[in-house]
């Protein structure tokens, strides 16, 4: 059996006027890696493919250049330390703690660092 959770308000909510989000930011990625592939991108970890990566805009995005938001997690109750999370992949636009969306992914919560910072996301 799996149950799905949403962030905190304090995590992820409308800015005051409704035009962007508040969100924690997290590095994502860790140690894989991406791979083009013919209609996503695929995230490997060594040998293993672990998701895959759909971007808005793919143009000269590096996995190591993206950050991610958190906008809910599944855990399997059976197997109490595997969780997945879906994400928004972002980057950091010129002015620092703005961040753009440039794409989402399903993926293991190893991915998702611990860490986070506060940013808008628009």
């Amino acid at each position: 059996m799996q149950y799905r959770m949403v962030p905190r308000r304090v995590d992820l909510d409308f800015t005051e006027d409704k035009e962007a989000l508040n969100a924690k930011v997290s590095k994502f990625g860790g140690d894989c890696r991406m791979e083009e592939k013919e209609k996503d991108h695929a995230i490997v970890d060594g040998t293993r493919q672990v998701d895959s990566l759909w971007f808005n805009v793919a143009d000269q995005i590096q996995l190591k250049d993206c950050n991610c938001v958190v906008v809910s997690m599944v855990k399997d109750l059976k197997e109490n330390t595997r969780k997945t999370y879906h994400v928004l992949i972002v980057v950091e636009n010129d002015r620092g703690g703005r961040y753009g969306r440039v794409g989402v992914v399903k993926v293991e919560a190893q991915y998702v660092s611990r860490d986070c910072v506060a940013g808008t996301l628009r």
